[in-house]
């Protein structure tokens, strides 16, 4: 299970940004595209790229029946080419005779209008947060696998790291990586107060005849998107507001919430990074080639 899954989405944001080039992304690679919110458009040079939305779900989780009927929750995984969510939920839903006010309005991204039961909602699947410096930290670790053991010990490059020597590699077999990594995070906190579960919940009502049970976060994107300010409908007639568009997956985190249950405040950490393994200077065998050329290049013999 990974618990947390960077994308490939994530990688080419960081790619763009370190060299200077100007936003762009594939079709079929964005949350407005899944949700149909101004699917087609597209950051300009001037539109800055940043992180700060976030979209969750509610089918990021399987439960099967174990002994004596207890029910037993399994996180079901994000591969690193997953574009959304399996299940987007709103985070905030009103009537359409009812919008939100402009000052909460803000905290949010991702509008369109959906009906259900025959009702218009104005619904908000993206949430802004506020990622501030305090709120990442950066951690480099060493983390080496003996058997079914993970060890992770603190890491930072040594002398030998800034006068390498060269490594002889093995001139038979394959060469493979070991099961030591080098790990470089920043772990980012999110927070959920008991505002955004309690409209959560009310969303799950909405969108499930009343039942509050489904109000489960099993799934979560911190995804990356530029501001833009587009015109809306709303109860008071046009209305600007502030879009996420280019809105795309940084990285997924796995956990399971019922909010239902409680509905005080939900803590995510999101561990953005990369692992990197060491090269192994011990050589595997590698399988041999069954026959040897005969004299004549075309025929094999045993």
């Amino acid at each position: 299970m990974n618990t947390v899954q960077s994308t490939a989405y994530g990688l080419e944001v960081m790619l763009r940004m370190l060299f200077g080039h100007p936003p762009a992304m594939d079709a079929k690679s964005t949350m407005n595209e899944r949700l149909d919110i101004l699917g087609n458009a597209r950051p300009t040079a001037t539109e800055k790229m940043q992180m700060g939305i976030l979209v969750a779900g509610n089918k990021g989780h399987e439960v099967t029946i174990g002994n004596g009927g207890i029910g037993l929750t399994s996180i079901l995984d994000h591969m690193a080419t997953n574009a959304s969510v399996y299940n987007p939920m709103p985070f905030c839903m009103r009537t359409v005779d009812e919008d939100i006010p402009l000052a909460q309005r803000a905290k949010y991204a991702l509008r369109k209008e959906v009906t259900v039961g025959g009702i218009n909602y104005y619904a908000y699947f993206g949430l802004r947060l506020a990622i501030g410096t305090d709120d990442v930290h950066i951690v480099k670790k060493k983390i080496t696998t003996e058997g079914d053991t993970v060890i992770e010990e603190p890491w930072a490059p040594s002398t030998s790291d800034l006068y390498p020597d060269p490594i002889l590699l093995p001139q038979t077999g394959a060469v493979t990586t070991t099961d030591v990594k080098i790990q470089v995070s920043a772990i980012t906190t999110v927070k959920l107060n008991a505002n955004d579960i309690e409209e959560y919940i009310n969303v799950a009502k909405i969108m499930y005849g009343g039942d509050e049970r489904y109000a489960v976060l099993s799934e979560f994107a911190l995804c990356t998107g530029a501001d833009r300010t587009v015109t809306v409908q709303s109860t008071a007639g046009n209305i600007n507001f502030v879009e996420s568009i280019g809105t795309q997956a940084f990285a997924y985190a796995a956990d399971h919430k019922a909010v239902y249950y409680n509905s005080q405040e939900l803590t995510l950490d999101f561990d953005v990074g990369a692992q990197i393994p060491l090269l192994g200077t011990a050589s595997i065998p590698t399988l041999e080639t069954i026959g040897t050329l005969a004299a004549n290049p075309n025929e094999v013999t045993p």
